[in-house]
């Protein structure tokens, strides 16, 4: 048997130069162990899972020891210490849509997680789905308000892109009641706009079938920072961990990269209506 638990991801015990052993915490945080350098040498061995806690020269240590580091939060199972298996999303199935680079790199991460992935242009409204990634080129309004409403009533979270300019905006994540929505972003869009019936004839303009600009999709490098900030949100969302990008919508500038994160709240079903449509 060995113990359950592991150093938290971005910690390390090891020797320092002085004969004492040393914890480095993440921030270049670096702490002095006082205990002895043998104590510390087997600690060290048991938490990486190489030395069965039976040989651990003082059982009864080991525990103060464990109880110490746990306390201080230096701790975790050893299954999320080693930073998430590669089946981390198995046994769920994820609906990718979209006909672009960015929703086939989705698809990949979420396949290579474990996840049961159903491709689509179209929304997959069809049952037994866990989460649904939307990836769209400019944005699709009306069928995300549409999609929106859906995935609502069906209790399934769904995640969103699209591109703007240069930028891509990413969510925020629709996890389930209570959590801000696309119809969220729309409203409060609409309202800080100083044109919102300009607003409302440009996303009419993209969906109305006519010639639009083609959309310039990023090299594969940024196309996967993208995807990947995507698949860690949906992947949180399946596993029942908190959500990165929970509550933001965020902003990726295709050339630079700089990101930048705009809080989203949810707001009263009644300020979500748009008259006008």
């Amino acid at each position: 048997m060995t113990s359950p638990l592991r150093l938290r991801a971005g910690h390390h015990l090891y020797p320092g130069p002085d004969g004492q052993w040393y914890l480095y915490r993440p921030g270049q945080e670096f702490i002095r162990l006082r205990v002895p350098a043998g104590r510390a040498a087997a600690l060290a061995s048991v938490l990486q899972g190489t030395v069965p806690v039976p040989d651990f020269p003082d059982p009864a240590g080991l525990d103060e020891l464990l109880d110490r580091f746990e306390a201080a939060g230096m701790l975790a199972p050893a299954d999320s210490a080693r930073g998430g298996a590669s089946a981390a999303g198995a046994g769920s199935t994820v609906a990718v849509t979209g006909r672009n680079p960015l929703a086939a790199e989705v698809a990949r991460l979420l396949s290579a997680a474990g996840v049961e992935v159903r491709r689509g242009h179209h929304p997959v409204l069809e049952p037994h789905l866990d989460a649904l990634v939307s990836c769209a080129g400019w944005l699709p309004d009306s069928a995300w308000r549409d999609l929106d409403s859906w995935t609502a009533e069906q209790a399934i979270g769904w995640h969103m892109v699209y591109a703007e300019g240069d930028h891509f905006y990413l969510g925020p994540p629709a996890r389930g009641s209570g959590s801000p929505r696309y119809a969220d972003v729309r409203a409060r869009r609409l309202a800080a706009a100083s044109a919102p019936e300009a607003l409302r004839a440009y996303w009419a303009y993209l969906e109305a079938g006519g010639p639009v600009p083609p959309v310039v999709w990023p090299g594969p490098g940024v196309v996967a920072v993208i995807a990947g900030l995507l698949v860690t949100d949906v992947l949180a969302m399946l596993a029942g961990r908190p959500v990165p990008g929970a509550d933001y919508q965020v902003e990726v500038h295709a050339e630079t990269l700089a990101t930048c994160r705009h809080p989203v709240l949810a707001l009263p079903a009644q300020c979500r209506l748009d008259p006008v449509r």
